[in-house]
């Protein structure tokens, strides 16, 4: 029934607005939620026994409030002292804002090297985990078909211009979302989620919540894993429809997930000689 009724095309790719380890701007928007900006040992050499200190800096440079910050190292095998307990956790950080930049931490560990015989380079991550919630409103502009086919070709022409999205911000975040026609069917749209940051979703899991779209095989509020941590396809329709030559339609998601991040570094113990 429905496909005797208006049937509606979209043309153009739909773009989400969206909310780390150092990534960059990438597609449409930032790949960074909680950025880890710099990872360093003082000093960066120590015998054994000696106190070394690890400074991670780190910042909200995403759209959404960073909670439940977590921090931690992994690699140091055992005969470290101090290895976990970070001092400066934050625990929550808020994203920029006009003129104001995202909120900045310092987080150190201070440690004790194990002894030594021998010079020995320990490789470390330092690792971020975080909760994110990702929100956008898009407004689409759609089209009756049957209405655009009777119009005459240079009208037809100038009303295909101006389908597509109508207004929508840049995604900020490390995981964005994406809606674009079907390749097979003009009535029907794609929607694409993916990992555009350097690290990966908690258990490649993501929470999606949307409205004005209906899609095959997912439903609003259900939890999708994504595939290899780097995205996850589903075909959906507008659930608008109208009799209207044209109409706008406003599409919301909103992404929720646990995301982890980390840096690297290498602290080199020297040995101390024995008698």
């Amino acid at each position: 029934m429905k496909k005797l009724l208006m049937v509606f095309l979209l043309v153009g790719i739909v773009v989400f607005s969206g909310c780390t380890n150092q990534g960059g701007i990438k597609g449409s928007g930032s790949g960074d939620g909680v950025k880890i900006s710099s990872f360093i040992v003082d000093p960066p050499e120590v015998e054994g026994g000696e106190t070394v200190y690890l400074l991670m800096d780190i910042q909200n440079v995403g759209g959404a409030i960073a909670q439940n910050i977590r921090a931690e190292l992994i690699g140091l095998p055992s005969g470290w002292g101090g290895v976990g307990n970070p001092a400066g956790n934050p625990g929550t950080l808020y994203p920029p804002e006009k003129g104001i930049q995202g909120e900045i931490a310092t987080i150190q560990w201070t440690l004790t090297s194990p002894p030594s015989r021998t010079d020995i380079d320990y490789p470390v991550e330092g690792q971020i985990t975080y909760d994110y919630s990702t929100k956008s409103e898009t407004l689409v502009r759609l089209v009756s078909r049957d209405w655009l086919m009777k119009l005459p070709y240079d009208q037809r022409e100038a009303e295909r211009k101006k389908q597509g999205v109508v207004s929508g911000g840049l995604q900020l975040g490390p995981i964005h979302a994406t809606v674009k026609p079907a390749s097979t069917s003009g009535d029907s749209l794609i929607l694409d989620i993916q990992n555009v940051g350097n690290g990966y979703p908690k258990d490649n899991r993501i929470t999606i919540q949307f409205d004005g779209i209906t899609c095959n095989n997912l439903n609003s509020g259900s939890t999708i894993e994504l595939i290899r941590g780097k995205n996850r396809q589903y075909r959906c329709n507008p659930t608008q429809t109208s009799t209207e030559q044209w109409q706008n339609v406003r599409v919301d998601v909103t992404l929720t997930y646990t995301y982890i991040t980390k840096a690297s570094t290498n602290i080199r113990v020297l040995g101390t000689p024995t008698g």
